[in-house]
């Protein structure tokens, strides 16, 4: 996921982490951790603020970008994707397994 004002990118993997990168210099900037399987998705909120990731583990994560900790973490609910909204600066939707 790229950031709201283009200079940072997101990326989720199978190491159980997320990794922000910024994209003038290709350096990765922050590893978030959290997760205890891969992490499946990761988005920035439409401000740039806050990230959530979503984990293997059925669970996901709130971040606050400048910080980068945890603010909410939401465990076993069955959690597939998320999708951040360009309606609402930190509205995100997530969708479960069925």
């Amino acid at each position: 996921a790229l950031s709201p004002d283009g200079n940072h990118v997101l990326t989720a993997s199978g190491d159980k982490t997320a990794k922000v990168w910024n994209m003038s210099t290709g350096e990765c900037v922050r590893t978030l951790r959290g997760h205890t399987q891969g992490v499946q998705s990761a988005v920035f909120s439409q401000d740039g603020g806050h990230i959530v990731t979503v984990g293997r583990d059925h669970s996901a994560i709130v971040r606050n970008m400048r910080a980068c900790s945890a603010i909410l973490a939401i465990r076993n609910l069955g959690l597939s994707s998320i999708n951040g909204h360009h309606t609402r600066p930190s509205l995100f939707s997530v969708s479960t397994r069925s």
